[in-house]
């Protein structure tokens, strides 16, 4: 039976479609509604862990899917804006650099669990890094206003890469 932390990541995996086709529109209220959508999904991802540990229905699922939901979110979230230009010059640096830091834990987390090495739980500061990269991310969509009235916010590209590499 799927539990509702499962359920939960699950449709974060599911939404990812319809959130790639609201961004490919790129008419200013199919943005808005990516941005609506992405922060469901953030709420989503705080809500299954939040679940899972209080209702002690932690699961094998719920370890392999959650942090590849979270994976592919942040890689459409990211990759889309750049392909369209929307994220340029040196913000793409703080996409690529995201990107990679997700790569590397997953594979650094994936070998560890190989090596016989404690189960490693992101914890609070991961947990934070995450909230902090959801937040740039809502912040850049909701600022976007295209190539013709872009407003730039170097503070959020700034606070993505901090988080990034960290």
């Amino acid at each position: 039976m799927m539990r509702l932390p499962n359920i939960l990541t699950m449709s974060r995996i599911a939404i990812i479609p319809v959130l790639v086709a609201l961004l490919w529109i790129r008419e200013p209220e199919t943005q808005w509604a990516a941005m609506v959508l992405y922060a469901l999904a953030c709420l989503t991802d705080r809500l299954d862990g939040y679940f899972a540990r209080n209702w002690n229905q932690q699961s094998l699922v719920g370890r392999l899917f959650d942090p590849i939901a979270d994976k592919l979110l942040v890689g459409a979230c990211l990759l889309l804006p750049c392909a369209f230009g929307s994220i340029d010059g040196w913000s793409v640096l703080a996409a690529v650099i995201i990107l990679l830091r997700e790569i590397l834990v997953s594979g650094l987390r994936e070998n560890c669990r190989r090596l016989r090495f404690h189960d490693l739980d992101s914890g609070n500061p991961g947990r934070n890094a995450r909230r902090s990269r959801g937040r740039c991310c809502r912040l850049r969509s909701a600022t976007d206003r295209g190539p013709d009235r872009r407003v730039r916010i170097p503070a959020a590209d700034a606070v993505a890469t901090r988080t990034a590499v960290r």
